[in-house]
């Protein structure tokens, strides 16, 4: 790729109040209770002659409800069209220019997260969930990488089949069941940070015994899928401490059949370690509504054409969520202020 048509993905997170005292690494787990902050994310680009941009909205959905956290988001300019998904928005913004041109699109999450344990039945069994969330989060999931090779995330094969049933070892309560495949994640593979925007997939990461958060969360997901256990990829960002740089992660969620409310979500995370809670330093700024249109928006968040240097038109796909790299790897994030709460 030539110079021209470089883009980049500013990152900032902003002062809004302050709700905790600044953390070390090592606290980023602890009962903080609650933190209210704001991350603003800018989609800074130059010298290109088109754009699409597709960027997740939550304020719609029950996240009050699900993961104790209010959310607002205010965009520079409306976007050209928005897409409904259950519980989630994606709205697109689509740019063509008669000359190479520079700019920038603007999204700030406005919110108040709060430490979030699960409250829900522990006995409540796979077989008790509800209908929309087995038709919704009970098959298999597929993206294409900037190559259009089919990347299948959540893979629901014999093999995948075999080796939750004997993970599992018949446990039909939702909860424990969960459990014991997050311990078997968790033990089993690797947690290892990859600078590839787009996922292995649930067979190369079985493969490898390895894998970035999404690479785990996606295993866990198909592994509990394969049982009959609904369950959803969510991501979002992590502030480690105050001060520090906001950064990109994912985690899963289990949905649980409940007799006080339509449904219970259980917080899962295997690369952190994390089973039940949600720490209040995680940002939920999008989840998979069970559909491979929209995670294939997600990870090819950003795609623009720019003009080569013989005259002729070229293009690249750029993830703005999952990963810190262009498909030339020209870094992404460029940091102007540190985030504080």
């Amino acid at each position: 790729m030539s110079k021209k048509g470089r883009t980049f993905l500013v990152l900032l997170s902003i002062l809004s109040s302050v709700s905790a005292l600044a953390m070390t690494s090592a606290q980023l787990f602890s009962p903080i209770n609650e933190i209210t902050t704001s991350i603003e994310v800018t989609y800074a680009y130059e010298d290109i002659l088109s754009l699409e941009l597709h960027v997740s909205d939550v304020s719609r959905s029950p996240l009050e409800y699900l993961w104790n956290q209010s959310t607002k988001v205010a965009y520079s300019e409306s976007p050209t069209r928005t897409a409904n998904y259950p519980g989630i928005d994606m709205h697109t913004w689509e740019k063509s220019f008669d000359k190479e041109s520079s700019g920038s699109i603007k999204v700030e999450y406005a919110v108040v997260s709060r430490r979030s344990s699960f409250q829900g039945s522990r006995d409540s069994r796979i077989d008790d969930g509800p209908l929309w969330a087995s038709d919704r989060f009970l098959k298999n999931e597929s993206i294409r990488d900037s190559r259009n090779n089919i990347i299948k995330l959540i893979d629901l094969n014999d093999e995948i089949k075999n080796l939750s049933k004997n993970i599992t070892k018949g446990e039909r309560r939702t909860y424990y069941a969960s459990q014991l495949i997050y311990q078997w994640v968790v033990d089993n593979i690797r947690y290892k940070v990859d600078d590839d925007p787009y996922p292995k997939g649930t067979m190369r990461t079985l493969k490898d015994g390895e894998g970035d958060c999404d690479d785990m969360s996606a295993l866990f997901c198909s592994l509990a899928r394969s049982v009959g256990i609904p369950c959803y990829l969510v991501d979002g960002y992590v502030i480690e401490r105050s001060g520090a740089l906001p950064y990109a992660h994912t985690w899963a969620g289990v949905v649980i059949g409940s007799e006080k409310r339509i449904f219970d979500s259980l917080p899962v995370d295997p690369a952190f370690r994390e089973f039940g809670t949600k720490a209040a330093t995680k940002i939920t700024v999008g989840f998979d509504p069970g559909s491979d249109e929209y995670l294939q928006k997600a990870y090819r968040a950003f795609k623009f054409t720019y003009e080569n240097s013989d005259g002729t038109n070229g293009g690249a796909a750029i993830v703005a969520v999952a990963g810190m790299y262009a498909d030339d790897r020209d870094p992404l994030y460029e940091i102007k202020k540190r985030s504080y709460f």
